[in-house]
């Protein structure tokens, strides 16, 4: 029954167990614009269509448009697309003979791209400029194009622990062990999540699981792809995941796997590790020298492109011509050779005891439960790499 006395209304609402009134759907829906407010962050206008990549990827789309509109000396909305096409393949032409690899190039038009909402799969947009981009794959040096040999990566890791040192070091070292193992892109593995791995034993043995791309998070990975599955631990690397172990130990599930790791700090950890040992080295690398190793092992190419998620396998085929890779250990000099072959049995033990030693500091784990022990256990029982 209502009433109307001194002009106002009021409902006698029913009421559950304990008096509790039921809550109102016109609350329901504030609290839940209020959670979506909350949880998307940047809320310029047009928030919607950035997110249809990674926060990641669109920081350094804009950065490559920040740098393109520099050189155009223009802002990019005053540009028609005739003068836009002529002023990306001299950009490119530039970032060419200054020594720049074909990524930035291909990051500046993208984000260009990106920053003027231009299909980039309409082969009409920028012609000039996708001619120049071929170009400057096919005349970029052989060592831009042949994938780094493992003994590179082994020097890698050792370099990261010797050098960089500490908590932050190991977790780049073991950052390039699973992308190397994993074959994933420097995106997927600074955006891994420690929910996005799953371990389990199976038949006396553990084994690691990574979520590439969760539906979840509403955001596929390159490929279009969402939930694509990888196992840790390739022909010859079954114990590299004793790494995850250690890093996910007592962490929540939306917790980076490799803590503090951004692109841009990769990038600049290994322009320092090529500068250091004279060998040229990207974090895109550790895609194609994981995929490489294992075609050179006899391991077929359908393997290789269901692990590293290609749906094409005409993308694969560069990885079954061996002299590729044997052109790229060439390139090692015989001090380069004898140190990795020394390293390559005892890299994941120092990488498995130096996140340990740093341990406490960051992810200490509860002694309380026998799984939280056997974590550690397992841990130092799965070191040793094998090749």
């Amino acid at each position: 029954m209502q009433s109307r006395s001194s002009g106002s209304r009021t409902s006698s609402a029913p009421t559950g167990s304990g008096g509790a009134s039921r809550p109102k759907a016109g609350g329901q829906k504030k609290a839940q614009r209020k959670r979506r407010l909350e949880e998307a962050g940047d809320l310029r206008p047009g928030f919607l269509g950035r997110a249809t990549v990674t926060d990641v990827t669109r920081q350094r789309y804009e950065d490559a448009a920040a740098g393109f509109a520099a050189f155009a000396e223009q802002r990019l909305p005053d540009l028609s697309l005739k003068e836009l096409d002529a002023k990306m393949t001299a950009y490119m032409e530039q970032l060419f003979l200054s020594g720049e690899a074909a990524v930035v190039a291909r990051y500046a038009f993208h984000g260009v791209c990106f920053a003027l909402q231009l299909n980039t799969r309409d082969q009409q947009v920028m012609p000039k400029s996708r001619r120049a981009l071929k170009g400057y794959s096919k005349k970029a040096p052989e060592h831009a194009r042949d994938p780094p040999p493992l003994e590179l990566v082994f020097l890698l890791v050792d370099y990261l622990l010797m050098v960089v040192r500490g908590f932050l070091g190991a977790v780049a070292a073991a950052l390039v062990l699973v992308a190397t193992d994993c074959y994933l892109r420097p995106s997927e593995a600074v955006g891994l999540q420690c929910g996005d791995v799953f371990s389990r034993v199976v038949e006396g043995r553990r084994r690691w699981s990574i979520t590439v791309a969760p539906i979840c998070r509403e955001t596929p990975a390159k490929n279009l792809q969402f939930d694509d599955g990888v196992l840790v631990g390739g022909p010859g690397r079954e114990k590299w995941g004793a790494v995850l172990d250690v890093l996910l130990a007592k962490r929540p599930a939306n917790a980076q796997v490799f803590e503090g790791i951004n692109l841009p700090l990769l990038e600049r950890l290994f322009r320092d590790f090529s500068r250091a040992e004279n060998l040229k080295v990207i974090p895109h690398g550790l895609r194609h020298c994981g995929a490489s190793h294992d075609a050179f092992h006899d391991v077929s190419l359908v393997q290789v492109q269901q692990r590293g998620r290609w749906l094409c396998l005409e993308s694969c085929r560069r990885y079954s011509k061996p002299s590729k890779l044997l052109r790229a250990l060439s390139r090692m000099n015989y001090d380069q050779l004898e140190r990795a072959k020394r390293l390559k049995g005892q890299l994941l033990q120092r990488v498995v005891q130096q996140l340990e030693s740093h341990l406490p500091r960051h992810a200490a784990p509860k002694r309380g439960r026998a799984g939280d022990r056997s974590v550690g256990r397992a841990a130092r029982r799965s070191t040793g790499v094998s090749g």
